[in-house]
Protein backbone atom coordinates (compact mmCIF):
# COMPACT_ATOMS: atom_id res chain seq x y z
CA UNK A 1 0.00 0.00 0.00
CA UNK A 2 0.86 3.44 -0.18
CA UNK A 3 1.85 6.35 1.92
CA UNK A 4 -1.75 8.04 1.43
CA UNK A 5 -3.18 4.93 2.85
CA UNK A 6 -2.22 6.18 5.99
CA UNK A 7 -4.49 8.95 6.15
CA UNK A 8 -7.20 6.45 7.04
CA UNK A 9 -5.33 4.77 9.60
CA UNK A 10 -4.66 8.24 11.10
CA UNK A 11 -8.38 9.06 10.73
CA UNK A 12 -8.97 5.55 12.44
CA UNK A 13 -6.95 6.34 15.38
CA UNK A 14 -7.66 9.64 15.89
CA UNK A 15 -11.34 8.57 16.29
CA UNK A 16 -10.95 5.66 18.81
CA UNK A 17 -8.88 7.91 20.50
CA UNK A 18 -12.30 10.47 20.80
CA UNK A 19 -13.89 7.22 21.56
CA UNK A 20 -11.55 5.86 24.43
CA UNK A 21 -11.67 9.21 26.34
CA UNK A 22 -15.09 10.40 26.24
CA UNK A 23 -16.28 6.80 27.42
CA UNK A 24 -13.85 6.83 30.25
CA UNK A 25 -15.31 7.44 32.95
CA UNK A 26 -18.83 5.67 31.88
CA UNK A 27 -20.38 3.13 34.26
CA UNK A 28 -21.16 1.00 31.04
CA UNK A 29 -18.05 -1.39 31.06
CA UNK A 30 -19.73 -3.80 28.99
CA UNK A 31 -20.66 -1.39 26.40
CA UNK A 32 -17.12 1.07 26.47
CA UNK A 33 -15.36 -2.16 25.90
CA UNK A 34 -17.13 -3.48 23.23
CA UNK A 35 -16.81 0.27 21.01
CA UNK A 36 -13.32 0.36 22.19
CA UNK A 37 -12.83 -3.04 20.84
CA UNK A 38 -14.28 -2.58 17.47
CA UNK A 39 -12.49 0.43 16.78
CA UNK A 40 -9.01 -0.98 17.43
CA UNK A 41 -10.07 -3.91 15.34
CA UNK A 42 -10.69 -1.44 12.49
CA UNK A 43 -7.37 0.00 13.38
CA UNK A 44 -5.50 -3.58 12.97
CA UNK A 45 -7.37 -4.78 9.61
CA UNK A 46 -5.63 -1.41 8.30
CA UNK A 47 -2.18 -2.09 9.74
CA UNK A 48 -2.28 -5.55 8.87
CA UNK A 49 -3.13 -4.28 4.87
CA UNK A 50 -0.47 -1.78 5.14
CA UNK A 51 2.24 -4.38 6.01
CA UNK A 52 0.78 -6.82 3.63
CA UNK A 53 2.37 -7.64 0.05
CA UNK A 54 -0.52 -8.86 -2.33
CA UNK A 55 -3.17 -7.07 -3.41
CA UNK A 56 -5.70 -10.17 -2.98
CA UNK A 57 -5.30 -10.40 0.96
CA UNK A 58 -5.07 -6.29 1.24
CA UNK A 59 -8.56 -6.40 -0.13
CA UNK A 60 -9.83 -9.15 1.89
CA UNK A 61 -8.04 -7.10 5.11
CA UNK A 62 -9.54 -3.78 4.18
CA UNK A 63 -12.76 -5.71 3.57
CA UNK A 64 -13.05 -7.02 7.32
CA UNK A 65 -11.90 -3.17 8.66
CA UNK A 66 -14.93 -2.31 7.15
CA UNK A 67 -17.28 -4.52 8.67
CA UNK A 68 -15.45 -3.67 12.11
CA UNK A 69 -16.41 0.21 11.30
CA UNK A 70 -19.67 -0.74 10.54
CA UNK A 71 -20.15 -2.75 13.52
CA UNK A 72 -18.53 0.71 15.70
CA UNK A 73 -21.43 2.48 14.12
CA UNK A 74 -23.70 0.12 14.94
CA UNK A 75 -22.06 0.52 18.64
CA UNK A 76 -22.03 4.52 18.43
CA UNK A 77 -26.19 4.55 17.25
CA UNK A 78 -26.98 2.28 20.17
CA UNK A 79 -24.71 4.46 22.49
CA UNK A 80 -26.54 7.45 21.24
CA UNK A 81 -29.32 6.15 21.00
CA UNK A 82 -29.07 4.98 24.90
CA UNK A 83 -27.50 8.07 26.38
CA UNK A 84 -24.52 6.51 26.58
CA UNK A 85 -22.76 8.80 24.38
CA UNK A 86 -23.86 12.28 23.70
CA UNK A 87 -26.14 13.16 20.92
CA UNK A 88 -23.56 15.79 19.71
CA UNK A 89 -20.39 13.54 19.77
CA UNK A 90 -22.43 10.81 18.26
CA UNK A 91 -23.37 12.47 15.48
CA UNK A 92 -19.87 13.77 14.68
CA UNK A 93 -17.83 9.99 15.48
CA UNK A 94 -20.68 8.70 12.88
CA UNK A 95 -19.84 11.20 10.03
CA UNK A 96 -15.85 10.23 11.16
CA UNK A 97 -17.18 6.71 10.37
CA UNK A 98 -18.83 7.38 7.23
CA UNK A 99 -15.53 9.33 5.99
CA UNK A 100 -13.63 5.96 6.43
CA UNK A 101 -16.15 3.56 4.95
CA UNK A 102 -15.56 5.85 1.69
CA UNK A 103 -11.88 5.87 2.27
CA UNK A 104 -11.91 1.91 2.98
CA UNK A 105 -14.36 1.64 -0.19
CA UNK A 106 -11.55 3.88 -2.14
CA UNK A 107 -8.92 1.36 -1.23
CA UNK A 108 -10.48 -1.53 -1.56
CA UNK A 109 -11.65 -0.59 -5.51
CA UNK A 110 -7.82 -0.04 -6.00
CA UNK A 111 -7.13 -3.50 -5.22
CA UNK A 112 -8.86 -4.94 -7.94
CA UNK A 113 -6.17 -3.85 -10.50
CA UNK A 114 -2.89 -6.34 -11.75
CA UNK A 115 -2.16 -9.35 -11.58
CA UNK A 116 -3.30 -10.56 -8.37
CA UNK A 117 -6.42 -10.02 -8.71
CA UNK A 118 -8.73 -13.10 -10.23
CA UNK A 119 -10.33 -10.73 -12.43
CA UNK A 120 -7.21 -10.51 -13.88
CA UNK A 121 -6.73 -14.09 -15.37
CA UNK A 122 -9.97 -14.01 -16.95
CA UNK A 123 -9.89 -13.70 -21.08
Amino acid sequence: MQLRDFEVLQKTTTLNESIYYALKKSDDFRFTDKIVRSGISLSSNIIESIDNDTKSNNKVLLSHAKGSCNELKNYIKFGTSKGIIDKKIGKQWLTETDQIVSMLNTLIKSQYNGPDHILSTIK
